[in-house]
């Protein structure tokens, strides 16, 4: 009879063994597994907070400059019901069951480039340094930073986002509606009497101050509060068309929509015209004045006068500050007068001739002053053709001052004159693109318009 075989089985040592082999290899998994939920966990909740940080740094975006403050930035922009969150203080927001806690600084900026202003309003971000006196306003922008911080089961940590708000000017400041003038109550004005003009001016939202211009350049602040403001303006001598203009500003010097209004001053004729100068040179009379001020005046007349006559027009409408009389009276002992009025339009819109200048008499005796000498023209450096001359010695006869240099070319007829330069110059650049040869001539004037002799020609 066989004998069977002897059967082995495992010790309860080798199944222990096992089974820890085993739970070993469970647990590793286990804990694998949870720190894989807690590190995806963790990158769900910093991608929210960065996504709120966004949010937030949007919304204060969105703030009018004149409101981001310290104090009340949180409770401004919780007003956005998106992030209003759950509670106040500290701010928190939740999302995906984690609650955010957000802060919120806030700080101003000075731009250098309009210079440094004042450090006394405070509240300055770091590294602004000491200030200066350039800048009125200093500041320029306002940083707001967001902090948002979170603390779970699968760790802590926090994201920061910065925004630069600037002054938006006309969108966020108290704008003018308009700038009325009221006494008189119209343009134009035309009563002799009036010396001021009032205005009131009207904004869109209270305004800490506003403050009109004429022409564009400041003048004064003007008086009121919230919406309502006025000023007065001295009328100035001359008529014309003047824009007075008003902006209005927040409590932070941020300046909103200018508004203007253009008001036409018409309360007299032309005032006198000035440097009134004429005399006889080459069987003609020239006479020049210097331009009327007044921004009404629409052109020039020229009168002349012999003795015991009547006044007679030698040029009845000019816009220049120039006129020749091609055929003057004889020369005669007797006084020979011309002058000149400036022409501006009455309230009826018809013209209307001004106060005369000086009367000059042609015939007075005046010597002409002494010529130039040494006229040559000649080539520089850069090849260009140049005049060049020398002062007499003795520049007038009677003393007079000189006018200018008159320069002619290719004749001597007024039709020909090229140009003029100071009594100071001695020389000129002549031109020609198409390389043609001129003849030259120079001449002197004294300060009654009396021409010297030409002298010349050169040519080149």
């Amino acid at each position: 009879m066989r004998r069977l075989r002897q059967e082995h089985g495992f010790t309860i040592v080798e199944m222990m063994v096992a089974a820890s082999v085993l739970l070993i290899g469970a647990l590793g998994t286990l804990a694998m597994l949870d720190t894989a939920n807690k590190r995806a966990r963790s990158a769900n909740d910093r991608q929210n907070a960065t996504a709120v940080a966004r949010q937030v740094v949007e919304a204060a975006k969105s703030v009018p400059f004149r409101d981001i403050a310290p104090a009340s930035m949180v409770t401004t922009l919780r007003q956005d019901d998106a992030i209003a969150g759950v509670s106040a203080n500290p701010w928190q927001i939740e999302r995906d069951n984690t609650a955010y806690t957000v802060q919120v600084e806030v700080c101003w900026l000075d731009e250098r480039a309009d210079g440094l202003g004042s450090r006394a309003a405070g509240n300055f971000c770091p590294g602004s340094g000491a200030g200066g006196t350039a800048d009125g306003n200093s500041i320029d922008h306002k940083r707001v930073t967001i902090t948002v911080s979170w603390d779970t089961d699968a760790g802590k940590g926090s994201v920061r986002q910065s925004t630069l708000v600037s002054a938006r000017g006309g969108i966020d400041a108290p704008g003018v509606i308009s700038v009325q003038l009221t006494s008189p109550t119209s343009s134009p004005i035309t009563d002799p009497a009036a010396t001021t003009a009032s205005f009131v001016v009207t904004t869109t939202q209270d305004a800490a101050a506003v403050i009109w211009s004429l022409d564009g350049a400041q003048q004064d602040t003007a008086s009121g509060s919230h919406a309502s403001w006025a000023f007065t303006w001295e009328l100035p001598p001359g008529d014309g068309a003047y824009d007075v203009s008003a902006q209005a500003f927040d409590s932070a010097g941020i300046g909103g929509e200018v508004r203007s209004a253009t008001v036409v001053v018409n309360r007299f004729p032309a005032q006198a015209l000035e440097n009134m100068g004429a005399a006889r040179n080459n069987g003609v009379v020239e006479a020049s004045w210097s331009a009327s001020p007044e921004r009404d005046v629409i052109g020039y007349r020229v009168y002349r006068q012999a003795s015991g006559g009547a006044a007679e027009v030698v040029c009845d409408f000019t816009t220049e500050t120039t006129c020749v009389d091609s055929a003057p009276p004889a020369r005669t002992g007797q006084t020979l007068e011309y002058w000149v009025v400036a022409i501006d339009n009455d309230a009826q819109d018809q013209r209307r001739e001004g106060a005369p200048s000086t009367r000059v008499d042609v015939n007075a005796p005046n010597s002409p002053p002494n010529p130039p000498t040494d006229l040559v023209l000649a080539q520089d450096a850069d090849g260009n053709q140049v005049l060049h001359w020398t002062p007499a010695a003795v520049a007038d006869p009677d003393g007079d001052g000189l006018d200018s240099y008159t320069i002619y070319r290719d004749g001597t007829a007024i039709s020909d004159r090229y140009d003029t330069v100071l009594p100071t110059e001695t020389s000129l650049a002549v031109h020609d693109a198409g390389g043609v040869v001129h003849d030259y001539w120079i001449s002197v004037l004294d300060d009654r318009l009396s021409e010297s002799t030409l002298v010349g020609p050169v040519t080149g």
